[in-house]
């Protein structure tokens, strides 16, 4: 009879412990991301157990002078997966994979006379850029709820690049719709809930 109470003893100390180490997950953070991999803007991570974690980051902005006739769009929609490979209180080493695609477009109107008639010329440009790449990087919190991320990685972006759209200039590094591979860097600030 001893037996099985120290057993029961013994599988209740087991469960309560898996149920405390399990309770302390999902994490969630939300806050600011600028990665060329997997996207730019607001981002929100879920670290859903103790070695995995997915991001989704994204932005979209209108501006211009004359909407909607004069103006340029960004959208911006990225996902990346992380893996830990060493892990302590405040701070972790992951590895990543991502992608990111950007949509930029570009209007202007333009009024001109011609044989005395007013002539109405819209131009129209766009810049669709896909981003996908591999990495490694690390996270170290702050005050037990402020996250900085570093991440450095190897992008390969492909882009339909059009001349004369200047602000996609940092961002498209893939010139006249060629392919690019390179280095690619990220840094992000988050606050964790």
């Amino acid at each position: 009879m001893k037996k099985l109470y120290l057993l029961l003893i013994l599988i209740s100390i087991v469960h309560i412990n898996s149920k405390t180490a399990k309770a302390a997950y999902p994490y969630h953070e939300f806050g600011l991301e600028a990665s060329m991999i997997s996207g730019a803007g607001l981002s929100y991570q879920l670290q859903y157990d103790v070695d995995w974690a997915m991001k989704i980051n994204g932005l979209g902005f209108y501006f211009g002078e004359d909407l909607p006739d004069n103006g340029d769009l960004y959208i911006d929609l990225g996902i990346e997966v992380q893996r830990n490979f060493w892990k302590k209180r405040s701070r972790r080493a992951f590895l990543f994979a991502g992608m990111s695609y950007w949509y930029m477009q570009h209007r202007e109107t333009e009024i001109q006379i011609i044989n005395d008639r007013e002539i109405l010329f819209k131009n129209e440009i766009l810049n669709d850029v896909y981003n996908v790449g591999v990495g490694i990087g690390v996270e170290i919190m702050l005050r037990k709820r402020f996250v900085l991320s570093f991440q450095v990685g190897f992008l390969i972006q492909q882009s339909k690049a059009i001349e004369g759209f200047e602000l996609t200039r940092l961002i498209d590094y893939s010139k006249d719709s060629e392919t690019y591979y390179g280095p690619a860097a990220s840094f992000g600030f988050k606050i964790r809930f």
